[in-house]
């Protein structure tokens, strides 16, 4: 990975070029690529989509840093994701990812009921078996 990300860096911007990872490195638990995610991508943004994709970054570190119990750095990113500066296309999508996150961030047996049945009804709605209830449950553990 280091090999692509030195060439990608003669190119300028490289956040356009790890988006799909950072979805893909939440849905995986790759807690290895998040990290080294985290320490090679420059948070400039020069062209508008970007800023979809740097939203799609805020939600990796998010998740990243709660599997690793930074509480700072969670709350940080917490502030920095907006589910409203997600692509309408992928909105559906990124919600589910977020209810994970949220889900496990509650502590109220309310809040996670209503989490839990958007997040099922969601993913039922979407076709989306991999977004299982247990997927939900266990993921940060």
């Amino acid at each position: 990975m280091n090999t692509h990300h030195t060439s990608l860096l003669i190119k300028g911007n490289i956040i356009s070029h790890y988006y799909e990872l950072f979805t893909t490195s939440i849905l995986q638990k790759k807690v290895e690529i998040m990290s080294f995610l985290i320490t090679r991508i420059s948070l400039k943004i020069e062209f508008y989509y970007q800023k979809t994709h740097l939203n799609s970054f805020y939600l990796m570190c998010l998740f990243y840093y709660k599997l690793t119990g930074d509480i700072e750095n969670e709350t940080k990113f917490l502030k920095s994701f907006k589910l409203s500066d997600c692509r309408d296309s992928y909105k559906e999508f990124i919600s589910l990812i977020h209810l994970i996150y949220l889900y496990n961030s509650t502590t109220t047996s309310a809040n996670k009921k209503k989490i839990k049945t958007r997040h099922l009804n969601l993913s039922k709605e979407l076709n989306y078996s991999y977004f299982s209830e247990d997927f939900l449950l266990k993921y940060f553990d």
